[in-house]
This record gives C-alpha cells, sequence and structure tokens, in this order.
C-alpha cells in the first residue's frame, strides 16, 4: 500500500511534459481566451441596438464629473435626466457608487461611449490575464479557459466588475507579504460596497490589531482627496443616494430581473420574509462551512475562499454580474486541485450556467439562474475536496 501511494506521488510531483500538461488543446484556449474580446467587438458593432444600457451609467457620472458636475451623479432624479440629452434616448439607470469610482468614470468619458466601452473592456481583460498570468503560472491556460464564460457576463452590462476582480486577485497576492498594499487594493474593490466591501470588511478583522492605523489612514486618504476634487459634501450626498438605493432594494423595484438569492427566489412562494432571511444566511453559513473544509489543508488559500464566498452570498440582493466575482474560488481550485481529468467536467458546468446569464434576456431566465450559480459553487467546491492529489498532503 506504501509503495503504491509513493508511486502516486512521484506521478504527481512529475513536471508536467508539453504534451501531458495539455488537458485542455491550444486550439480551444486560444478560441475561448479570444471570445470575450470578440464579444467586445460584436457589441460595439451593433452598438444602437441595445439603446441606453449599464454601461452608460459609468459613462454618463465621468461626463458629468469632467464638466464639474459630480454631485448630479448622486442626485437621482438629475442624474437619470441627463441621459436624454447626453445620449439622445432617455434612460433610467441611477448612480449607486460612492465617489472613489468616479476617476474610472472620468477616464471612460474621454471617449465616447462606443469607442470607451471597446477601450476599457480591452484594458480591464488585458489587465487579468496578465494577472492570472503572473499569479498562477502553472494554470494560466486552465484559469482563462475556465473564466471565458463569466466574462461575458460583465461585459455585457458594461460594468467594470473585471477590474475588482484584477484588484482582488492582487489583494490576495499582496496580503502575504504586503498586508497595507492589499488593504489598498480590498479599498478599490470595495468601491461595489454591497460585494467589495464584505472582502474589506473580512480582512479588516482577520489582520487586526495591525489593520486598524492603515485602514484609518487609507479612509482619510480617499475621502479626504475625493472631497477635495468632487466637493465637501460629496460623501454626505452618496449616503443618502444609498438610503434611496435601499428603499428601492426593499421594495423590489430595482433592477429586479436581475437580482438574485435565496431571500429573493423564495418571495414568490408566500414565504415570510423573517424565515426567508433565516434560510438566506443558514445557506450563506453553509456555502462558507463547506469551503473551510475544502481546504482545511490550504490554510493560506482558506480565508480567501471563505471571502469570495461571502461576497457573493452575503448580500440578498446580489445582481447577476457579479457572479463573476466567483472566478476567485474557482481559481483557487484549480490551483489546488491535482486530479486534472476532472477539469472538463467544470468547463461543461461553466457552459450550462453561464450561457443562459449571458444569451437570454427573458427575466424569469435570471432567476432560474440562482440554482445553476449554487450548483456551480457547490460542484467547484466538491470539485477541491476530490481532486486535492498526494502533493497536497505532508509526506509521512
Amino acid at each position: 500500500m506504501n509503495a503504491f501511494y509513493y508511486s502516486c506521488y512521484e506521478k504527481a510531483m512529475m513536471p508536467r511534459s508539453e504534451n501531458s500538461s495539455a488537458y485542455f488543446s491550444k486550439t480551444l484556449f486560444w478560441i475561448l481566451a479570444a471570445l470575450p474580446f470578440v464579444f467586445v467587438i460584436l457589441k460595439f458593432a451593433r452598438w444602437e441596438t441595445y439603446g441606453i444600457f449599464d454601461f452608460h451609467t459609468f459613462h454618463l457620472a465621468g461626463v458629468l464629473a469632467n464638466n464639474g458636475q459630480a454631485q448630479l451623479a448622486f442626485d437621482w432624479d438629475s442624474f437619470v435626466a441627463q441621459f436624454a440629452p447626453t445620449y439622445g434616448t432617455p434612460g433610467a439607470f441611477p448612480w449607486f457608487y460612492p465617489p472613489l469610482l468616479l476617476p474610472y468614470s472620468q477616464a471612460l468619458a474621454q471617449f465616447q461611449a462606443p469607442v470607451a466601452y471597446v477601450v476599457f473592456n480591452f484594458i480591464g481583460l488585458a489587465a487579468y490575464y496578465l494577472t492570472v498570468r503572473s499569479l498562477f503560472r502553472d494554470k494560466f491556460r486552465e484559469i482563462i479557459i475556465l473564466s471565458a464564460f463569466p466574462l461575458l457576463i460583465p461585459i455585457a452590462f458594461g460594468h467594470p466588475t473585471v477590474f475588482f476582480l484584477v484588484f482582488l486577485l492582487l489583494g490576495y497576492h499582496l496580503s502575504k507579504r504586503h498586508p497595507v498594499l492589499a488593504l489598498i487594493a480590498l479599498t478599490l474593490v470595495a468601491a461595489k460596497p454591497h460585494v467589495g466591501g464584505v472582502i474589506l470588511f473580512l480582512y479588516f478583522l482577520k489582520t487586526l490589531p495591525k489593520s486598524i492605523l492603515p485602514s484609518i489612514i487609507i479612509a482619510a486618504v480617499a475621502i479626504l482627496s475625493t472631497s477635495l476634487f468632487y466637493g465637501s459634501d460629496i460623501w454626505l450626498q452618496f449616503l443618502s443616494l444609498l438610503k434611496s438605493a435601499s428603499d428601492n432594494l426593499l421594495a423590489m423595484q430595482l433592477e429586479n430581473p436581475y437580482r438574485s438569492s435565496l431571500f429573493v427566489a423564495l418571495a414568490p412562494f408566500g414565504i415570510p420574509a423573517a424565515i426567508r432571511w433565516i434560510l438566506h444566511f443558514a445557506l450563506l453559513a453553509a456555502l462558507c462551512g463547506l469551503g473551510t473544509y475544502a481546504f482545511r489543508d490550504a490554510k493560506d488559500d482558506r480565508f480567501w475562499v471563505v471571502a469570495g464566498l461571502a461576497a457573493f452570498f452575503t448580500s440578498p440582493y446580489i445582481v447577476l454580474y457579479d457572479y463573476t466575482l466567483l472566478l476567485l474560488p474557482l481559481i483557487l481550485v484549480i490551483k489546488h486541485a491535482r486530479t486534472q481529468e476532472k477539469c472538463p467536467w467544470v468547463v461543461a458546468v461553466l457552459f450550462i450556467e453561464s450561457i443562459p446569464m449571458v444569451l437570454t434576456v427573458l427575466p424569469p431566465a435570471y432567476k432560474f439562474n440562482f440554482l445553476a450559480v449554487l450548483l456551480f459553487t457547490v460542484a467547484v467546491l466538491l470539485i477541491k475536496i476530490r481532486c486535492t492529489g498526494p502533493s497536497d498532503r505532508p509526506r509521512p
């Protein structure tokens, strides 16, 4: 038995040849790696078909900020009223992001909206590919292939989620030796508060008490610098706008077809809100517990898996383009997985789950896809449990 164990161990530790490493072919890699870029070009080519969509929110905020009217972005009615004079078509997409995201929007506004869409999606994708290449060189091909379809989701909406994912990966990497830089990177991720704010808060708690002073300094610099550029009351306006956003979310009046969680999914069945809250957080605890168990032998990555799961499943009003952030747990599973023949099954799961969210515009499809996302998450964690090879365990 010991001879068999050591034989398996030696095989797992042997360097892979160019042929044996390609459990995905190079052709498949290039096709899927290029797919998000092709999708951007196709959407640009049919730009007028889509009218006003989420991307215009970020572009319009930049236009207003560049014109010295950043405060209008935090006035719901005034902001929505600017769509028609700016783009020739009325829109109903308010701005709910903190002032930290205004510099990104100002950079967008240096171009006309269609060109800005192409330029910044290309920059975001290139940054993601380069980050993955730098941090996970041995598994670069596999990670990019498994990322292809999830990346299409924020691209379709025009959200900068890919940039948030890049800063999240940088925060993960920097946390090992440069915790203060990691806090800065995660602060940028927290420009999307209901998602990135969860990760930043968990990392803050994890690194206490060392994180207290750096966090105070980072917060002070962020608040003072943005107040200097956009007005002294810009953060008060943002906090006031958050109340309006919360009221609309609770009334199910904001992006209702695209929001998803167990709390939302159970609403049509007449289940009391208190029970739905209990079940929602019970599911969150169960998934984080499964992630903790799956990475029980990978202490350094265990926190980040749980944080990635919490970022997506904590909010009862998660929007499905934030699904891309689940790439963090997936990447860490691929990082540790040794039984490589399981990976094509993961690709099949991604195909099944991602295509409807990208290509289907019927609102009911988005409701059903929460189940797909949930099953995907559980499947990924089970793959980690089953696919961890001997090289992940201490040698006797």
